[in-house]
């Protein structure tokens, strides 16, 4: 499995959607030269949590510092394609990704242990081991 974290800034803006065409008009303009980082792709997302939803309710309640964790893969089939497990930190703007790659998904499934801290409702994900 490797591991690498990236940092990145998020700003993420509500627009109505009689708004949509203009605000993808100025993205397209805009003068930091905003670029297309992949090609169009499919990609499926699994987001896991704890019993008690502590990811859900941390977003929910604007928490400004969290944590989530997901699988995701590109492409129509998890059989054989490259899939990752991912654990995401948020501290207001700034986050961090840490990616796990897993080389044959259909062949071993890693076990996810999520544990919550309640007084803060964060998660620590922990990658166990296959079985």
């Amino acid at each position: 499995m490797n591991a690498h974290s990236i940092l990145r800034y998020e700003l993420k803006l509500v627009c109505d959607a009689q708004w949509l065409e203009q605000a993808r008009l100025w993205i397209c303009l805009y003068r930091a030269g905003l670029v297309v980082a992949y090609p169009p792709r499919q990609v499926n997302s699994v987001y896991l949590d704890t019993l008690g939803m502590g990811s859900l309710c941390a977003n929910l309640d604007g928490y400004c510092t969290r944590h989530k964790v997901r699988w995701w893969w590109c492409g129509q089939d998890v059989v054989g394609a490259e899939a990752y497990f991912e654990l995401k930190s948020k501290d207001n703007l700034l986050s961090a990704k840490q990616r796990y790659r897993q080389r044959n998904p259909h062949i071993a499934q890693p076990q996810l242990q999520v544990r919550e801290r309640r007084a803060r409702r964060a998660v620590q994900p922990v990658i166990m081991g296959s079985r």
